[in-house]
């Protein structure tokens, strides 16, 4: 009997764990095993002096995802990172996009974007509470989403308040500095010896940025005591039980422990219903000294 030699591009192939050869009688079988886009070509099996040949076109498939994204939460300040496992590589001239609420992203300070094979991740920097949202990673026409939440840290002080000493008379100012400005609705407490304080002729609460000051006028021997500056009282305005956002039309004041509302440019549909709720916020931080 003669010998049978299959052949690829005319180079002659083995059986091994790729290729299998079997012979039923006169039916010969190539068998070809884990099929990748290089095995595509042409196929010869030759028998004595005789020889036939045909062609294998190979049809790529995309990456998949094998393990999607999954949600995660980070903290104000920190890094967190998102990952997801494809299939295998992606071929040539696909790109890997990431993005956020629907919108791509680029690698900068902010975002940094990696690939180790199969392995992607994107890693977010300097987290800020905007940065929650929904982030998804497009490879070809597969895609995996989840959310990030960031976690909001109350504000801490990056300077103290400081003791002071001030002559009967005159005034003293007490200061301190916090690591973020206070978000819109959270009201900065000052108190005397464990108790609140107003904003009038005597005391004067001013706040820029960061900065929190408390100005004591008229100073008398009874206004010595312990002083404390305590960030951390969620102040919201409500219409019709609907909350409020500062705006144009709409400004929001603190005068120590005194809130205002301004509503401008009044008009009919103005009219109804306004409360003013307030809740104190978990771990609010505190600094005290002695004037």
């Amino acid at each position: 009997m003669s010998e049978t030699s299959p052949l690829k591009n005319q180079l002659p192939l083995r059986a091994n764990r790729k290729y299998e050869m079997k012979q039923d009688g006169c039916l010969l079988q190539l068998l070809i095993k884990d099929l990748k886009p290089e095995d595509g070509g042409s196929y010869y099996c030759q028998v004595g002096g005789s020889e036939t040949s045909a062609s294998l076109t190979v049809t790529e498939l995309l990456p998949s995802f094998k393990k999607e994204l999954q949600s995660v939460e980070g903290e104000e300040g920190g890094s967190t990172s998102l990952y997801c496992e494809l299939s295998k590589p992606p071929p040539p001239g696909v790109l890997v996009q990431w993005r956020k609420n629907k919108l791509p992203l680029r690698a900068n300070r902010k975002y940094e974007m990696k690939q180790d094979g199969c392995l992607l991740q994107l890693l977010i920097k300097d987290l800020k509470q905007d940065d929650s949202g929904s982030y998804s990673c497009q490879v070809g026409g597969a895609e995996s989403s989840a959310n990030l939440t960031v976690k909001e840290l109350p504000p801490s002080f990056k300077k103290e308040v400081q003791s002071v000493k001030a002559e009967e008379g005159g005034s003293a100012s007490l200061s301190c500095e916090l690591s973020k400005p206070p978000q819109p609705g959270v009201l900065v407490q000052w108190r005397k010896n464990k108790l609140p304080l107003r904003g009038n002729r005597k005391y004067e609460m001013k706040q820029d940025g960061c900065l929190l000051q408390l100005l004591i006028k008229d100073l008398k021997p009874e206004d010595g005591g312990s002083y404390a500056c305590q960030p951390g009282v969620l102040v919201q305005w409500r219409k019709n039980k609907l909350p409020l956002r500062a705006n144009r039309k709409y400004e929001m004041k603190q005068d120590g422990c005194l809130l205002h509302l301004l509503i401008k440019d009044l008009k009919p549909e103005d009219g109804g219903s306004y409360a003013c709720q307030w809740r104190k916020k978990p771990a609010a931080t505190e600094r005290q000294q002695e004037v």
